[in-house]
């Protein structure tokens, strides 16, 4: 079990490299050692409990580490750089075009793989030729 609390521990701080360079020299040293505690704790209480800890701590490292960012504002910085850019403009573009057309798609999908569809389709042929 102390190999398990160990590769955890050092897991967890190799993820608060991914918290920025300020906030991570102000707290990752208090961070760590919060979490090697309640670790060992949840270790000495059995594997359940040790699982549960790890879970709960999961959810709200993704949400600290979001907060994080939105607060120094790095999150708008990385939507505004070029790649983020044009993802998402294409992204966009796709949302839009995709919902212009489906009605469109589900139209001539009707039209032409339905048994209906392919009577008026032989009507309006008819029709064409006799003109």
């Amino acid at each position: 079990m102390n190999s398990l609390v160990s590769t955890l521990i050092a897991f967890y701080s190799r993820l608060l490299q991914l918290f920025p360079p300020g906030y991570r020299e102000e707290f990752a040293e208090e961070m760590l050692l919060d979490f090697s505690s309640l670790t060992m704790d949840a270790s000495k209480k059995g594997v359940y409990s040790l699982a549960l800890f790890c879970l709960q701590e999961l959810i709200d490292f993704r949400i600290n580490l979001l907060s994080v960012h939105v607060r120094e504002g790095r999150i708008f910085k990385i939507l505004r750089s070029q790649p983020m850019n044009f993802g998402l403009r294409g992204a966009i573009v796709f949302g839009v075009v995709f919902t212009l057309t489906a009605p469109l798609s589900l139209f001539y999908y009707e039209i032409f793989h339905v048994e209906q569809g392919s009577e008026l389709l032989s009507l309006i042929l008819q029709h064409s030729v006799r003109s």
